[in-house]
C-alpha cells in the first residue's frame, strides 16, 4: 500500500516540473470538461487516504446494495459458450443495477459559437523559462465534422510547421493534432517558446490562419483527392495488433 501511495504522490508532484505545453493541454481540460479533478483536489486526497479507507472502499464494492452500471467488451479468440459464460458470471456480482440515465457521464462545455474564448494560466514551474499557446478548435459533433477536421488538419499540419517552427523559428515544439473527445471534433494547435510570451505566440498563429486561407483556396483538386484517399486507407487499414483493436471498439462504447 506504502509503495502503491507514494508512486501516486510522486506523479502528483512531477505535475509542476511537466513541460509548458503539457500545462496548456491540462488547463484547457480543466476549463472545458466536466467531471475533471484538479492536480491540488487529487493532492489533496492523496494525502488523507489511508489504508483503512482504501479497505473500507473496496468493501463497499463488495456490498448488494451498491449500485452500478457495467460495460464489458469480449474481443478474440472466444466463442460463444466461453462468452455466455463470462456475461453470466458478471451478471452473478452482487450489485443492483444503476440505470444509463443515471450516469455520470463526461461532458464539455458549449463555448459560444463564432466567439474567441481566452483562458491564461501562469506557469506552475517558476523556474521553466518557456512559454506555451494551445489553440483549438472545436468542430462539431457530427460524423461529417469529425472527417473535414481530420483532412483539413492533413492539408494544414506541414505548413504550420514550417513557416513557424522552420521559418520563423518560434519554438522547438510546435506540432498539431486533430481528434474527438466522446463525440466531438476538434483541431489543436500547439507551440511552447522561449522567445516570444503567448499573446506573440497567438499573434503568429492568426496570421499563419489568415494567411493559409489562401494556401487552401488554391489547393489543387488532385492533392485534396490524394489526401482523401490516404484518409479512407489509414480507416481500413486492419489493426496490427488485437490490443489497438480492442481499443478502438471500446473507445466507439464509452463515447
Amino acid at each position: 500500500f506504502e509503495r502503491a501511495l507514494d508512486n501516486v504522490r510522486r506523479d502528483l508532484k512531477s505535475f509542476d516540473i511537466q513541460q509548458p505545453y503539457s500545462h496548456a493541454v491540462y488547463f484547457a481540460r480543466l476549463a472545458t470538461t466536466v467531471p475533471e479533478s484538479s492536480v491540488e483536489l487529487l493532492r489533496e486526497q492523496a494525502a488523507k487516504v489511508t489504508a483503512e479507507r482504501v479497505k473500507a472502499y473496496g468493501d463497499k464494492l463488495r456490498r448488494s446494495n451498491q449500485r452500478l452500471f457495467g460495460q464489458a467488451l469480449l474481443h478474440g479468440n472466444i466463442d460463444l459458450d466461453s462468452a455466455t459464460r463470462v456475461r453470466k458470471l458478471l451478471e452473478e456480482l452482487p450489485f443492483k443495477q444503476l440505470r444509463k440515465e443515471d450516469l455520470t457521464r463526461v461532458r464539455l462545455a458549449q463555448l459560444p459559437p463564432g466567439r474567441d474564448v481566452f483562458l491564461v494560466r501562469p506557469e506552475p514551474n517558476p523556474d521553466n523559462i518557456n512559454h506555451a499557446l494551445l489553440c483549438q478548435y472545436w468542430t462539431g459533433a457530427e460524423a461529417t465534422d469529425a472527417v473535414l477536421t481530420e483532412i483539413f488538419h492533413s492539408l494544414i499540419a506541414d505548413p504550420f510547421f514550417e513557416r513557424l517552427r522552420t521559418e520563423q523559428q518560434l519554438g522547438y515544439i510546435v506540432t498539431s493534432n486533430a481528434q474527438r473527445v466522446g463525440l466531438v471534433s476538434k483541431m489543436s494547435l500547439v507551440i511552447q517558446s522561449s522567445v516570444l510570451a503567448p499573446d506573440g505566440l497567438l499573434d503568429a498563429v492568426d496570421s499563419f490562419m489568415k494567411s493559409f486561407r489562401l494556401d487552401l483556396l488554391a489547393v489543387p483538386g488532385a492533392r485534396l483527392e490524394r489526401i482523401k484517399a490516404a484518409y479512407v486507407d489509414r480507416l481500413l487499414r486492419p489493426d496490427d495488433r488485437m490490443a489497438n483493436e480492442a481499443q478502438r471498439w471500446w473507445s466507439e462504447i464509452v463515447a
